[in-house]
Protein backbone atom coordinates (compact mmCIF):
# COMPACT_ATOMS: atom_id res chain seq x y z
CA UNK A 1 0.00 0.00 0.00
CA UNK A 2 1.23 3.36 -0.92
CA UNK A 3 1.85 6.31 1.60
CA UNK A 4 -0.95 8.42 0.52
CA UNK A 5 -3.37 5.98 1.15
CA UNK A 6 -2.36 5.15 5.46
CA UNK A 7 -5.12 4.85 7.22
CA UNK A 8 -4.19 7.87 9.80
CA UNK A 9 -5.18 10.25 6.99
CA UNK A 10 -9.07 9.15 7.45
CA UNK A 11 -8.63 9.99 11.52
CA UNK A 12 -8.14 13.63 10.10
CA UNK A 13 -11.39 13.87 8.63
CA UNK A 14 -12.81 12.45 12.23
CA UNK A 15 -10.69 15.05 13.73
CA UNK A 16 -12.42 18.09 11.73
CA UNK A 17 -15.81 17.11 12.07
CA UNK A 18 -17.60 19.46 14.44
CA UNK A 19 -15.14 22.24 13.83
CA UNK A 20 -15.51 23.58 10.73
CA UNK A 21 -18.88 23.79 8.83
CA UNK A 22 -17.36 21.36 5.70
CA UNK A 23 -14.88 18.82 6.82
CA UNK A 24 -14.42 17.37 3.33
CA UNK A 25 -14.07 20.88 1.77
CA UNK A 26 -11.98 22.25 4.50
CA UNK A 27 -9.69 19.55 3.51
CA UNK A 28 -9.34 21.01 0.00
CA UNK A 29 -10.02 19.22 -3.30
CA UNK A 30 -6.44 17.93 -3.79
CA UNK A 31 -5.91 16.24 -0.55
CA UNK A 32 -9.49 14.59 -0.66
CA UNK A 33 -8.32 13.49 -4.37
CA UNK A 34 -5.16 12.25 -2.78
CA UNK A 35 -7.31 10.11 0.19
CA UNK A 36 -9.82 8.36 -1.99
CA UNK A 37 -7.80 8.37 -5.24
CA UNK A 38 -3.91 7.54 -4.66
CA UNK A 39 -4.94 4.03 -5.66
CA UNK A 40 -7.43 4.21 -8.54
CA UNK A 41 -10.38 2.47 -8.48
CA UNK A 42 -11.11 0.17 -11.71
CA UNK A 43 -12.69 1.37 -13.97
CA UNK A 44 -16.01 -0.42 -13.84
CA UNK A 45 -17.08 1.66 -17.81
CA UNK A 46 -14.17 -0.56 -19.04
CA UNK A 47 -16.31 -3.68 -17.97
CA UNK A 48 -19.32 -3.23 -19.81
CA UNK A 49 -16.95 -3.67 -23.23
CA UNK A 50 -16.60 -7.20 -22.44
CA UNK A 51 -19.61 -8.82 -24.25
CA UNK A 52 -19.43 -12.57 -22.16
CA UNK A 53 -20.91 -11.89 -18.83
CA UNK A 54 -18.97 -14.63 -17.26
CA UNK A 55 -15.20 -13.01 -18.38
CA UNK A 56 -16.56 -9.50 -18.04
CA UNK A 57 -17.06 -11.08 -14.32
CA UNK A 58 -13.84 -12.65 -13.65
CA UNK A 59 -12.07 -9.40 -15.06
CA UNK A 60 -13.70 -7.14 -12.67
CA UNK A 61 -13.06 -9.13 -9.40
CA UNK A 62 -10.01 -9.42 -10.78
CA UNK A 63 -9.77 -5.55 -10.94
CA UNK A 64 -11.65 -4.79 -7.81
CA UNK A 65 -9.77 -7.34 -5.61
CA UNK A 66 -6.74 -5.88 -6.73
CA UNK A 67 -7.92 -2.70 -5.57
CA UNK A 68 -8.88 -3.66 -2.10
CA UNK A 69 -5.56 -5.46 -1.41
CA UNK A 70 -3.71 -1.57 -2.28
CA UNK A 71 -5.95 -0.11 -0.16
CA UNK A 72 -7.81 -2.73 2.08
CA UNK A 73 -6.36 -1.25 5.61
CA UNK A 74 -8.17 2.31 4.67
CA UNK A 75 -11.38 0.92 3.34
CA UNK A 76 -11.30 -1.10 6.76
CA UNK A 77 -11.28 2.08 8.69
CA UNK A 78 -13.92 3.95 6.25
CA UNK A 79 -16.53 1.39 5.79
CA UNK A 80 -15.99 0.95 9.90
CA UNK A 81 -16.60 4.37 10.75
CA UNK A 82 -19.24 5.18 7.68
CA UNK A 83 -22.34 4.14 10.04
CA UNK A 84 -21.46 6.68 12.85
CA UNK A 85 -19.48 9.11 11.46
CA UNK A 86 -21.68 11.50 8.96
CA UNK A 87 -18.54 13.13 7.50
CA UNK A 88 -16.76 9.62 6.53
CA UNK A 89 -20.58 8.51 5.10
CA UNK A 90 -20.39 11.75 3.05
CA UNK A 91 -16.76 10.47 1.63
CA UNK A 92 -17.73 7.00 1.63
CA UNK A 93 -21.10 7.70 -0.97
CA UNK A 94 -19.23 7.27 -4.15
CA UNK A 95 -17.90 4.06 -2.81
CA UNK A 96 -21.60 2.42 -2.67
CA UNK A 97 -22.38 4.18 -5.82
CA UNK A 98 -19.76 2.30 -7.96
CA UNK A 99 -20.08 -1.34 -6.67
CA UNK A 100 -24.15 -0.67 -7.08
CA UNK A 101 -22.85 0.52 -10.63
CA UNK A 102 -20.69 -2.83 -11.46
CA UNK A 103 -23.36 -4.67 -10.20
CA UNK A 104 -25.72 -3.54 -12.70
CA UNK A 105 -22.65 -3.90 -15.46
CA UNK A 106 -22.04 -7.50 -14.22
CA UNK A 107 -25.79 -8.19 -14.82
CA UNK A 108 -25.89 -7.42 -18.19
CA UNK A 109 -26.40 -10.26 -20.94
CA UNK A 110 -27.33 -12.42 -18.31
CA UNK A 111 -30.90 -13.46 -19.37
CA UNK A 112 -32.25 -14.21 -16.23
CA UNK A 113 -35.97 -13.48 -15.03
CA UNK A 114 -37.44 -14.14 -11.77
CA UNK A 115 -36.14 -15.99 -8.31
CA UNK A 116 -32.51 -16.98 -10.53
CA UNK A 117 -31.81 -13.37 -11.44
CA UNK A 118 -32.48 -12.03 -7.51
CA UNK A 119 -30.02 -14.95 -6.62
CA UNK A 120 -27.71 -14.10 -9.52
CA UNK A 121 -28.21 -10.38 -7.96
CA UNK A 122 -27.24 -11.53 -4.82
CA UNK A 123 -24.62 -13.94 -5.61
CA UNK A 124 -23.07 -10.39 -7.59
CA UNK A 125 -23.52 -8.17 -4.41
CA UNK A 126 -21.67 -10.44 -2.16
CA UNK A 127 -18.93 -11.03 -4.43
CA UNK A 128 -18.26 -7.26 -4.79
CA UNK A 129 -18.40 -6.67 -1.33
CA UNK A 130 -15.36 -5.59 0.39
CA UNK A 131 -15.77 -7.85 3.65
CA UNK A 132 -16.26 -10.56 1.19
CA UNK A 133 -12.79 -10.48 -0.11
CA UNK A 134 -11.73 -9.54 3.45
CA UNK A 135 -12.56 -13.09 4.31
CA UNK A 136 -11.49 -15.15 1.44
CA UNK A 137 -7.86 -13.60 1.54
CA UNK A 138 -8.00 -13.18 5.19
CA UNK A 139 -9.01 -15.43 7.28
CA UNK A 140 -9.55 -18.55 4.27
CA UNK A 141 -6.41 -17.42 3.17
CA UNK A 142 -7.03 -17.51 -0.19
CA UNK A 143 -4.66 -15.56 -2.89
CA UNK A 144 -6.54 -13.03 -5.20
CA UNK A 145 -7.09 -15.94 -8.31
CA UNK A 146 -8.62 -18.56 -6.39
CA UNK A 147 -10.87 -15.95 -4.39
CA UNK A 148 -11.98 -14.76 -7.83
CA UNK A 149 -12.60 -18.05 -9.24
CA UNK A 150 -14.51 -19.01 -5.94
CA UNK A 151 -16.81 -16.00 -6.72
CA UNK A 152 -17.25 -17.01 -10.08
CA UNK A 153 -18.19 -19.98 -9.87
CA UNK A 154 -20.59 -19.03 -7.00
CA UNK A 155 -22.36 -16.87 -9.39
CA UNK A 156 -22.58 -19.27 -11.85
CA UNK A 157 -24.01 -21.38 -9.09
CA UNK A 158 -26.71 -19.02 -7.99
CA UNK A 159 -28.07 -19.29 -11.85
Amino acid sequence: MGTCCQPRRAVLLTDLEGRVDDPIAALGGRQLDRLLDCQSPPDIGAWGQISDPDERLRTALGELYGYYSRTGEMLDRLLRDAPRLPVVRKLMAPFGEMLAAAAEILMRGRGLRGRARERVQAAIGHALAFPTWQQLTGEQRLDAAAAVELMARFVDAAA
